[in-house]
């Protein structure tokens, strides 16, 4: 762990691995001064011992902190800063709960199959056991959220002060096109970087003591390519074990039965999107009676509770100033949604009157609690999945989504007329208590967010009609104006 005392501050454009040219005599490439596995897990900490006047090309140097950082937040905001092109993460309240970053345009795509490694000197005071490194791109025009198109890289640190700086190589030697974690939507297309940023680990609240002299791209060495082998091996067991417990939910839930997910709406959200609405699951609310003693009961005492025992099995509460009521534990029914073909096209067909079939182009799915069973753990959840379709629909026409056998729904198809006149969507959003004929102002809005599908923007303000419920006449016509796009930031204060 002894770094060479001859390190100096990285020049711009050093590169690792590469072949460099020393004063005009000799060609040489920068080798791995030493590598060591640190205790934890499969995790590799690679240090290089960097020739003296190094000089190589800066297609390869991400940040060599020439800047300050452009923004802070966190623990991290206006605490740490940039001197002598160095970031220094440290002082008074910084811990491992904050990052920070910079805007940037710059071109990777000849180091995508290169190792980002980050040139570090570690301080005594440090407790941060893992720094992040995160490039976002530019994704404008595309219809996704760019801000979810990101790659992160983990640098697992010494656990001891360094005094001097070396270079650390990401966990499980991870390149840019295959970082540790990618974005919900992707990893970046490294051609389009707009944006890095240096991150703690969330981890605690002790001191953060380390100054960052420069990111650069470089050849895996051997303990960064003993890594990848690793990362490949771990996810092929990943993939292993999912389609072992897959098959084994499938085996317990796969058969459509009373207890399966259940179809309960379907709407537009936009005139070729089509959302299906699912429940899996509901929670039974726990009855009260008088409590009458059976000779196998028993009570535990849980704070400042009383749980009743019968027959082995907690069965509830006591409750009472005399413990003469009974209260019992709420009870979970129905199955799980089964997702590993929820967001297969494969699954779905939509069928109209005249018995044309359309398939969808796309599939999106989006997930939330909607009751949770106590005491347990256990969650009822309503699923919405997204049908993307090659052409919107007919408004006033009957259809049918029919589900193939791999999605256990109650009923392999179910049927609806869409009308956007008297179907609830989600996409619009008004006041529940309504307005009073004199507001000065009457607003509602249109926007969904279709979950994998991120964001959507529609393609050009929509017109819309305020109808009389029970004439269905249009009392007000007009069309919407964007109020703020998929991509702008929102607040929860105007």
């Amino acid at each position: 762990m002894t770094p060479d005392p001859l390190i100096p501050r990285l020049p711009r454009g050093v590169v690792p691995g590469k072949p460099i040219l020393l004063a005009g005599m000799v060609s040489l490439s920068l080798i791995a001064a030493c590598s060591c596995a640190r205790s934890a897990g499969d995790t590799r900490v690679s240090h290089l011992a960097l020739p003296y006047g190094a000089q190589a090309t800066d297609d390869r140097v991400v940040t060599n902190f020439d800047g300050p950082f452009l923004f802070t937040y966190l623990s991290w905001e206006n605490k740490v800063t940039v001197a002598n092109g160095r970031a220094i993460l440290g002082g008074e309240g910084v811990t491992p709960k904050g990052g920070g970053g910079a805007n940037v345009e710059m071109d990777l795509s000849k180091s995508a199959n290169l190792c980002p490694v980050v040139r570090v000197k570690i301080g005594p005071r440090n407790t941060l056991k893992m720094l992040r490194f995160q490039l976002s791109d530019d994704t404008v025009g595309e219809k996704q959220d760019s801000r979810k198109r990101s790659a992160t890289f983990d640098f697992p640190l010494p656990d001891k002060s360094t005094g001097d700086f070396v270079l650390i190589y990401p966990k499980n030697g991870a390149t840019l096109s295959k970082p540790n974690v990618a974005g919900t939507l992707g990893t970046i297309d490294p051609a389009k970087v707009r944006q890095w940023q240096l991150q703690g680990d969330w981890g605690g609240d002790g001191a953060v003591d380390i100054e960052v002299d420069s990111v650069l791209m470089a050849e895996p060495d051997a303990a960064a390519k003993a890594g990848q082998v690793e990362a490949i091996k771990q996810e092929e067991e990943r993939k292993a074990r999912t389609l072992r417990e897959n098959a084994a939910l499938r085996e317990k839930y796969g058969k459509r039965s009373a207890d399966s997910p259940q179809v309960v709406e379907i709407y537009r959200v936009a005139p070729d999107i089509l959302a299906v609405g699912i429940q899996a699951g509901k929670v039974l609310p726990g009855k009260y009676e008088p409590y009458v003693k059976s000779e196998s009961d028993t009570m535990r005492k849980d704070g400042g509770e009383n749980i009743l025992i019968r027959g082995g099995q907690e069965i509830g509460w006591l409750v009472g100033k005399k413990q003469d009521g009974l209260v019992h534990f709420e009870k979970f029914v129905g199955d799980p949604l089964l997702d590993d073909t929820t967001e297969d096209p494969a699954t779905y067909a939509v069928v109209g009157a005249d018995g044309a079939t359309i398939k969808p182009t796309a599939v999106w799915r989006k997930s939330k609690p909607t009751d949770q069973v106590q005491p347990g753990a256990t969650l009822a959840m309503r699923h919405v999945v997204y049908l993307k379709l090659p052409a919107p629909l007919a408004a006033g026409k009957k259809y049918t989504v029919q589900f193939s056998d791999a999605m256990n729904v109650r009923d392999a198809q179910t049927a609806f007329t869409l009308s956007d006149t008297t179907t609830r969507s989600e996409a619009v959003h008004v006041p529940q208590i309504g307005f009073r004929p004199d507001d000065p102002a009457k607003t509602g809005s249109l926007s969904i967010w279709l979950g994998t599908g991120g964001g959507y923007e529609y393609a050009k303000p929509p017109a819309f009609r305020v109808v009389d419920s029970k004439t269905g006449i249009a009392m007000l016509t007009g069309t919407a104006t964007l109020a703020k796009g998929k991509d702008a930031t929102e607040k929860l204060w105007l």
